[in-house]
């Protein structure tokens, strides 16, 4: 559950392009329709400060990136990684995200 109301929200990837919709009402709306320079090879959901985002490792190169609902990188994106981040809640209410990389594990603690 990403937005809108109760019911299911649709997060659908290929190759080239990521789109998001979800129910208001009676109706379906379209989110967000994002096109990748170079094929994910993992799209994801994490949470950041109690909002979801969307994440996606690269195919390509050990990257991930992150983005908030409405398609705008989060500053500091693209990290190193070669999963998919997880997010830990703080005690402070922040969030830590967790991301492996070959062998090793790295924790990031984002600005906001």
């Amino acid at each position: 559950q990403l937005l809108g109301d109760a019911r299911r929200d649709y997060l659908a990837w290929d190759n080239e392009r990521l789109t998001l919709h979800y129910y208001e009402g009676q109706s379906f709306k379209k989110q967000l329709d994002y096109s990748f320079s170079s094929p994910p090879a993992e799209v994801f959901v994490a949470e950041l400060s109690g909002k979801p985002h969307i994440g996606w490792r690269s195919e390509a190169q050990p990257r991930v990136y992150l983005m908030t609902l409405e398609g705008e990188m989060v500053e500091g994106f693209p990290i190193a990684g070669s999963t998919a981040l997880s997010s830990l809640a703080l005690p402070d209410g922040g969030t830590m995200l967790v991301v492996g990389y070959g062998r090793r594990v790295y924790g990031y603690l984002p600005d906001g």
